[in-house]
């Protein structure tokens, strides 16, 4: 998996994870700007396109294209549903593990992780170590046993 594909899909996952659900269905512009945003690539739409069509041969995601209905009765293209399967969220798994291996020489008892949680220090170290709590703490995300 190339580098453009693990934003698509830390994109998508965080997306999901923030409204607790299964699915993505944001725009592909605005996929693009978040992964602009919070990564910093910068690539096409038809880029983004070819992609995510091999996550989806891969097994990682399901696309199904929707279409609304105009007041005149013709269908026009909608946004397209796109559902995260559990293989996503096992990758994301095994990535937060290979962190917590990277990280496991620098031992923290649990109040000095929790210390990095406060806004006075934001630090990617701190960042990443309530992270790895959280994931402990809760497991995975609830969304992977959620089904509708």
């Amino acid at each position: 998996m190339d580098e453009k594909m693990e934003r698509i899909l830390e994109a998508y996952l965080g997306t999901a994870q923030k409204y607790e659900k299964a699915y993505h269905y944001s725009s592909q512009k605005r996929t693009l700007g978040n992964i602009r945003k919070y990564s910093g690539l910068d690539f096409s739409i038809r880029t983004l396109n070819r992609k995510l069509r091999v996550l989806e041969d891969s097994g990682y995601i399901s696309r199904k294209q929707r279409h609304l209905r105009d007041k005149d009765g013709t269908f026009r293209p909608g946004s397209t549903l796109t559902h995260l399967k559990a293989r996503a969220f096992d990758w994301m798994a095994r990535r937060l593990m290979k962190a917590a291996r990277v990280f496991s020489f620098y031992r923290m008892p649990k109040m000095a992780l929790n210390r990095f949680t406060t806004t006075r220090y934001q630090s990617p170290v701190g960042t990443l170590a309530s992270l790895i709590t959280s994931f402990f703490i809760k497991g995975a995300p609830s969304a992977v046993f959620r089904t509708t």
